[in-house]
């Protein structure tokens, strides 16, 4: 093992889309260096991606998708390799407690795979809060 991962954070939108929701987002992560001869980097994962879920009577609800994306990685102390930006597959799972309408408490895990040389498997799990609204007319005649 080279890095260990550290706390991050993510922020993302998500619409209907068909079947399932459609998303976009970014998530910053920080990875500190387990041996003297490897740098520490930060990378921040540039996605889209696409999910189906499904809501329980009550005030549940579950998520299950993909994201794809860049993730673009910032070395520290790397003369002329500083960053480097490699392809990325996550896998995502999440599950939402609706508190009213609008807002939910949510816990969310995935895994990773960034296609670099040897290849970066990372898992995280995440919790926060979310924040549903309706999309303006505009948008949503885009959507259509």
């Amino acid at each position: 093992m080279h890095w260990q991962k550290a706390s991050g954070i993510t922020f993302a939108a998500a619409t209907p889309f068909y079947v399932g929701e459609v998303e976009t987002g970014v998530a910053l992560h920080r990875y500190s260096a387990v041996r003297r001869e490897t740098p520490s980097f930060d990378a921040l994962f540039t996605f889209a991606g696409w999910g189906v879920g499904y809501t329980a009577p009550r005030a549940f609800s579950w998520y299950a998708g993909m994201r794809t994306g860049i993730y673009h990685m910032l070395f520290e102390e790397e003369v002329g390799d500083e960053e480097e930006k490699e392809f990325s597959l996550a896998l995502v799972s999440r599950i939402d407690l609706h508190l009213s309408q609008t807002v939910r408490l949510f816990v969310e895990g995935h895994m990773m795979r960034t296609y670099t040389l040897p290849r970066l498997d990372t898992a995280g799990l995440t919790g926060g809060i979310g924040l549903r609204f309706r999309n303006p007319d505009w948008l949503r005649a885009i959507l259509k």
